[in-house]
């Protein structure tokens, strides 16, 4: 019997120009599943409108190479395992026009995870999907505890086409219900797998280090970096540091930081002795790894983004990790985690995240 065939609206924009190990992973991790369980699965690539590069751009481009190269260079890396290790559409797409009138060929279209809620691009809501067709959505993100009224009015009749939603944040069912709408939480499609599941690379590094992902780092106040670099020092251990779209060039210098493919980045958390991070997938897979860790919280404009940590911190009991700045690091570190309970847990919700994900598929 043929396979049914899944069409996946994510990230795709983004990590095209941008580094950004979660929003792939999660892409990585949903396409995992959906296999598993009998579907052919594909990535539409969809880019921003913007995204088409004039000769100006590409002069721009040219230009910075020299103090970018490390950027450009890992992000030509990470879109070579996406194009090794990931299914994509065969047409790359610029504006809802060229989705409608060239419309994907899917049985199902799919929109998730991570921040596709986060604004109103209307691709992210499968708004060039005909009627009669069906759309569902796995572990969608706001991306923040609330949203505007403006917002809700835009994408209420948008989401009302949906046969089904799921959402990520605990506070994205609060989101929905504002506008008379069910959905119901799930996993990040990362915590469906184990660590085995990931590609990782075979090394004989056995020098012991401190792996730190930080991203929206707008200056040295983000970042107790002082702290952290005199923790290493006291146990007797490196930092690895990394970032993403602008790097940590604000905490430490070019030099000093990892530019990393995924296979690399996933080793980085495989032999950590710990992780300190500021981000959500940067926490998740602390967790999945099983590693002691602390999670930092953002400031300033990106403050909201913490809902997320918040909601995923409470969902295993580990609210406790977030890290206090007026607190010494390694006494917050050594405190215990009940490793045996965060597996429960994530075993629990990972088979009530698929029992509802088969639900929507099978609908």
């Amino acid at each position: 019997m043929k396979k049914k065939v899944v069409c996946v609206v994510s990230s795709y924009a983004y990590i095209v120009e941008n580094i950004n190990y979660g929003a792939l992973l999660q892409y990585y991790a949903l396409q995992k599943v959906l296999e598993k369980e009998g579907f052919d699965v594909y990535w539409l690539r969809y880019r921003f409108p913007t995204s088409q590069k004039t000769l100006k751009d590409r002069l721009r481009f040219l230009r910075h190479w020299t103090k970018d190269r490390k950027f450009y260079h890992t992000q030509k890396r990470i879109m070579d395992f996406v194009d090794t290790n990931l299914k994509l559409s065969p047409k790359i797409y610029f504006s809802d026009t060229e989705l409608e009138e060239h419309l994907p060929e899917a049985d199902i279209y799919l929109t998730g995870s991570d921040q596709v809620w986060g604004g109103t691009l209307k691709a992210n809501y499968l708004c060039f999907v005909p009627e009669g067709s069906k759309k569902i959505s796995y572990a969608a993100s706001f991306g923040k505890g609330s949203i505007s009224e403006e917002q809700k009015e835009i994408i209420k009749p948008w989401l009302k086409r949906f046969q089904g939603i799921t959402v990520r944040e605990k506070t994205g069912i609060s989101i929905c219900a504002d506008m008379g709408i069910t959905a119901k939480q799930v996993l990040d499609p990362t915590l469906l797998l184990m660590k085995e599941d990931y590609p990782t690379i075979q090394t004989e590094d056995k020098n012991k280090y401190t792996f730190c992902y930080f991203l929206n780092v707008k200056d040295r106040n983000d970042v107790p970096i002082d702290a952290i670099k005199q923790y290493c020092v006291q146990q007797n251990m490196a930092l690895h540091i990394t970032g993403g779209v602008a790097g940590v060039n604000h905490i430490v210098p070019v030099e000093e930081q990892l530019f990393l493919n995924i296979d690399e980045w996933l080793t980085r958390y495989k032999n950590a002795e710990c992780i300190i991070t500021n981000t959500f997938h940067g926490t998740v897979f602390a967790i999945i790894f099983r590693k002691p860790f602390l999670v930092l919280l953002q400031t300033g404009e990106s403050a909201a983004q913490n809902e997320r940590l918040y909601s995923l911190l409470e969902q295993f009991g580990l609210l406790g990790r977030i890290m206090h700045r007026n607190e010494a690091i390694d006494m917050q570190m050594n405190c215990p985690i009940d490793w045996e309970k965060v597996s429960t847990i994530q075993k629990a919700q990972a088979n009530l995240s698929l029992s509802i994900l088969r639900a929507l598929l099978d609908e």
